[in-house]
């Protein structure tokens, strides 16, 4: 290149361009060291977050099931005695066999692992048409009949004329 040349302007901007996109280059390949330390910190950063986050979600998993249990013991508690120790007394002679016998049905029951609404109206009702009734009852917390466990559902009484 001639020192008088009228393109050497333009020359040299270009040599500048090409040695700062170079110098660019050769530093995003080899980080001085501030940048070295701070992607270091921000490495330990993400391992101590990851972990604490790890620990939180074990917690979380062990308090529902510590609840769950617990809300399943109080639902047990608050039935009725077993038949082993209640007096048994007969039936008026009015009465058919054909009508169910009614029994105390709590308010409320906390879902456990393998429980449908089907499973469910047939521990509380002894049958599993009533299945749509608890749904019911329930709408507002349930989305589907997807059942989380330890979800606590309300059992509605049972209609004077039996479900179809």
């Amino acid at each position: 290149m001639e020192p008088d040349s009228p393109d050497r302007k333009k020359i040299e901007t270009w040599i500048q361009a090409a040695e700062k996109e170079y110098y660019t280059q050769l530093k995003s390949r080899y980080p001085d060291d501030e940048t070295k330390k701070q992607l270091e910190i921000l490495k330990e950063r993400e391992k101590r977050y990851i972990l604490h986050l790890t620990r939180l979600r074990n917690e979380n998993e062990y308090l529902k099931s510590q609840l769950g249990q617990k809300l399943n013991t109080q639902i047990f508690t608050e039935q009725p005695p077993a038949a082993e120790n209640v007096a048994v007394k007969p039936a008026p002679a009015s009465v058919s066999d054909s009508t169910p016998k009614k029994k105390e049905i709590p308010e409320f029951y906390v879902v456990r692992n393998g429980d449908t609404l089907s499973r469910i109206s047939k521990e509380m009702y002894g049958d599993i048409k009533y299945y749509k009734l608890i749904f019911e009852a329930n709408k507002d917390t349930l989305s589907s009949e997807n059942l989380q466990i330890g979800q606590k559902l309300r059992i509605p009484k049972l209609p004077e004329k039996p479900q179809e």
